[in-house]
């Protein structure tokens, strides 16, 4: 961050950056966290060695340190900001007919502010803003509940009229009728393959002799065949 080459007084660069730098590396070294006043103080104490040999060459550079951190600074503050109010507990509504901007107000009041020192756009934007999402979340869920618990009552209310409704009425003849259409279309066609059976058996013959016509039929065939035979015979 800070260029080192052509600068005419080096041994003032030098000093200002262990004077702004020597606290704050101390501190982290120590595992302890850099806080805004952590910053101003380093600032200050690179400002007491600057004094004593002004170069605006030096002051520039140092003060683009100082400004990187910063804007280090703000950017750990609004992270850690939105942190906590996404995961912080919100205070209950007095009723579910609170408005939004009366519930974000409790929240804002009983809530603890975080011990970060930034200006009113980051609060308002990492701190702010996602507690009064979650307000307004948090008042349409209770107005979703409201509205299902009256949905369900409805519904039961339906239902307890239609199951009176059906209790008046006539049970369906659908299936009986059904039933005896069935019944009719089995008996016609048994009536039918009996009438089948009979016409059929009148066809078939009765036994090994057949029918006395068939019998009669026969035995002329037979006498005329044995004629014939026996003129045969005479000739040869």
């Amino acid at each position: 961050l800070v260029q080192t080459h052509n600068f005419s007084n080096m041994t003032l660069l030098n000093d200002s950056l262990s004077a702004y730098l020597t606290p704050l590396l101390e501190k982290h070294t120590a595992g302890k966290a850099i806080i805004y006043d952590d910053l101003i103080q380093s600032w200050q104490a690179a400002e007491q060695v600057m004094k004593a040999d002004f170069d605006p060459a030096v002051s520039k550079q140092m003060r683009k340190l100082h400004e990187s951190q910063l804007a280090a600074y703000e950017e750990a503050a609004r992270a850690a900001l939105q942190q906590q109010a996404q995961s912080v507990a919100l205070p209950e509504a007095q009723d579910n007919n609170m408005e939004e901007d009366e519930y974000v107000a409790k929240i804002l009041q009983e809530i603890e502010k975080p011990d970060w020192k930034v200006n009113e756009t980051v609060w308002e934007e990492a701190w702010e803003a996602p507690l009064r999402e979650r307000a307004s979340a948090a008042l349409s869920g209770q107005e979703e509940d409201v509205d299902n618990e009256e949905m369900e009552e409805g519904e039961e209310e339906d239902n307890g009229r239609d199951e009176e409704a059906e209790e008046g009425k006539p049970k369906p003849a659908t299936k009986k009728v059904f039933t005896k259409k069935r019944t009719i279309a089995t008996k016609a066609g048994k009536g039918l393959l009996k009438k089948k059976s009979l016409s059929g058996g009148a066809t078939k013959p009765t036994g090994a002799a057949g029918t006395p016509g068939q019998r009669a039929i026969r035995g002329r065939r037979a006498r005329r065949g044995g004629r014939g035979g026996g003129a045969t015979g005479a000739a040869k």
